[in-house]
Parts: structure tokens; C-alpha cells; sequence
């Protein structure tokens, strides 16, 4: 899956060749597709170890249009959109009914992607942010018979802490907002809406997430509608519905980092093929992804990332089998699927500024062409 001829020619700009680094992993409706993003103009995020371009003294190689490390001909991640549920709103709180079903559900996948060696991005709305970090949030049940959950090797107690297992496991913790105009239910948060069940801003909502990752902070997610003080979003993912078709037709499913502005926010945005149903299951497994892997090994414009994005009321309807099929055969494509922000991350021009009118890699004309779904 490795490319000689890139890796020779890199090592010539790096001091030296390493392996690849390893790492973890619009709006989608529970049965199909979604558009969205999300922005952060601020200060650019610290980079971790895995994901920060070599540092050889020397001047900053050209932009290439490839990460700076040697790596494989495909990324990938995979976004678990946590949605609120109908209703979103009770007793003017954010409702948890949705959550407490299907908590279960996303312990069961994360320890499938575990399995596979992936990490997923788990992207929460305030709804499920209340009920994880709320004392009615039961760790499932392990099949033990104690109040207790194993997760490497631990015995985790509550809900908060099992999230935070897996963050420092590798998985990531994102954010999800329905705005008003998603055909799935509106989350009850926004910067314009007046009037019956608005539960508060965007900063408010972000408030309620950001509690649960165990920095505090926020860097990706998929919203339409961003913070108006501290935006810390700078990495979305979006759209669902496009299937791939050919290398100069890749659909939703393969993708690198775009800048991108909406609601007035600069981002980063990588694309994401819905994995939600049967007949995406289907479409993605006997032939979106092996022709994309054929396709794309040692392509002059990649590599490409491979997104993909569902929800855990989808697991936990159509069963978890066609997920583990999709994990072995990423493996097998030797496709490793890590976060969605550190997957981004490994792109150079990404440590840019993605509001400037002048930065390259703008998104496609036809970013925005997929019909909203959530």
C-alpha cells in the first residue's frame, strides 16, 4: 500500500523516512445523509506527536499537496453521530430519552472498532452530553454481574469516566447540532431562533460538550452554526449521500481537507459516505470501497481520507455485523481509521488559516449540493 516512489522523493526534502504514524480514528439522518461544518478562526491547535509534520531545522518544504510524514495511500475516520432524538425538548431540558436507549449500542461499537485497532469520532450533542455526564447514566452491563464495566483492562464505574476511557484510548470526542432547518428534530440551540423550546445559544451548547472530552476543548464536530465567543471548531465533517463512483468521481467517501466557511466560520472540512441502512451497508462494502481502493492506491492527487458516518440508533436497529464487516475490511486495505482531527491534521496546509480568502485547497464548487439530512 506504500507509494516507493513518494517516499523517495520525500526523503529527499526530511532529514529522515519514518513509518507511518498510527493513531485513532452535513449532518446525517438516521437513515440516510447529511450537510453541514463547523469553523474555528482562531489560533491554530497544539499538534500531538502523531500528528505533527517532521521538524528538521531546515526551511518548510513546498506545499505538495500530501501530508508531510510518510504514509499510506488511504486515511480514514468514522463519525458516530449521537443525535437528540424526538423529542429533543422536555421540561425546557435536552432530552435523554434517545441517549439512555442507545448507550449501550455505542459502548458495543467502540469496543468493535477496539478490536479492529480503529478509533472512532464520536460526536455528541447536548443531549447525550447530559445523560453521560448525569448520575441516571448506567454503565452497560458487561456480562459480569457488577456494577462495574471492563474497558482495557479497567473497571470503569460511571458513564463520564467510560467516555473518557475511550478518549484516552484514542477515540475523540466531537461535537453534533441539529439547526432549525434539519429535517431530523432541532436540538433546541441556536444564535437566532426566539420563541418555545429554545434551550440556548450555541455557546450554551457547547458548553454542555465540552464538558465531556477530558481537555474541556472542542476541534471537530458537524454543525451548520458555530459558537459566537471561543469557537474552537476548526476541523467538520459533512454531506453522506454521493456514492463513489471512479477516481474523478469520488463521491462523499474519499476526500482531503478543504477550507470551508459558513455562518461566517472558516474550517476544514473533510467529506463522509453514510454507512446507515442496509442499502448503504451494501453499496459501501461489496463495491463503493473496494473499487475506491483499487482506484486510489499510489493516485498523484492522494492520499485520500475515507470517511464514513452513521449513528448509534442505526447500530443498534440494523445490528452491529455489517460494522465489524466494515472494520476488517479497512484493516484488510490496510486503512487504519483514526479521529477526525487527528486524521486532518496530517495534511500541512491544514496549519493554515482556512478564512483566508487566499488559502489553497478551497473546498469544491459543489460542497454544499447534497440535500440536508441529520
Amino acid at each position: 500500500m506504500f507509494r516507493w516512489l513518494f517516499l523517495v522523493s520525500l526523503c529527499g526534502v526530511v532529514a529522515a523516512c519514518s513509518a507511518s504514524p498510527t493513531g485513532g480514528g452535513g449532518n446525517v439522518s438516521d437513515t440516510s445523509a447529511t450537510t453541514g461544518s463547523g469553523g474555528d478562526t482562531g489560533s491554530n491547535p497544539p499538534q500531538s506527536d502523531a500528528t505533527t509534520p517532521l521538524d528538521t531545522g531546515d526551511p518548510a518544504p513546498a506545499d505538495t499537496g500530501v501530508p508531510s510524514r510518510i504514509g499510506p495511500d488511504l486515511y480514514g475516520f468514522m463519525a458516530v453521530h449521537l443525535d437528540p432524538g424526538s423529542p429533543a425538548v422536555v421540561n425546557d431540558k435536552p432530552a435523554i430519552e434517545r441517549a439512555a436507549q442507545y448507550f449501550p449500542t455505542l459502548a458495543s461499537l467502540v469496543d468493535a472498532a477496539d478490536g479492529a485497532g480503529h478509533v472512532l469520532t464520536l460526536m455528541f450533542t447536548p443531549q447525550w452530553a447530559l445523560f453521560v455526564a448525569s448520575p441516571v447514566c448506567s454503565v452497560p452491563d458487561d456480562g459480569d454481574n457488577t456494577p462495574t464495566y471492563r474497558y482495557q483492562g479497567e473497571d470503569v464505574d460511571s458513564c463520564l469516566d467510560l467516555v473518557r476511557a475511550w478518549e484516552l484510548h484514542g477515540h475523540e470526542i466531537a461535537m453534533h447540532h441539529h439547526p432549525e432547518s434539519a429535517p431530523a428534530t432541532w436540538d433546541g440551540f441556536s444564535n437566532t431562533h426566539e420563541g418555545p423550546n429554545l434551550l440556548g445559544s450555541m455557546d450554551d451548547l457547547m458548553a454542555y460538550v465540552s464538558a465531556i472530552p477530558v481537555s474541556g476543548v472542542i476541534r471537530s464536530g458537524t454543525t451548520e452554526e458555530f459558537p459566537l465567543s471561543n469557537n474552537t471548531i476548526r476541523y467538520t465533517a459533512a454531506r453522506g449521500p454521493t456514492p463513489y463512483v471512479s477516481a474523478s468521481n469520488r463521491g462523499d467517501l474519499a476526500s482531503v481537507p478543504c477550507a470551508w466557511t459558513e455562518d461566517g466560520a472558516g474550517v476544514w472540512r473533510l467529506r463522509m459516505r453514510a454507512f446507515t441502512n442496509k442499502s448503504a451497508h451494501n453499496s459501501v462494502l461489496e463495491t463503493e470501497l473496494p473499487q475506491a481502493v483499487a482506484d486510489l492506491e499510489g493516485h498523484p492527487e492522494g492520499p485520500f481520507v475515507l470517511g464514513f458516518v452513521t449513528h448509534a440508533k442505526n447500530v443498534g436497529e440494523e445490528g452491529i455485523e455489517n460494522y465489524e464487516a466494515l472494520f476488517a475490511a479497512l484493516s484488510e486495505a490496510s486503512v487504519e481509521l483514526r479521529g477526525l482531527e487527528d486524521v486532518a491534521g496530517l495534511y500541512p496546509w491544514t496549519l493554515g488559516d482556512p478564512s483566508d480568502p487566499a488559502a489553497p485547497h478551497a473546498c469544491p464548487r459543489d460542497e454544499a449540493l447534497a440535500a440536508p439530512a441529520h
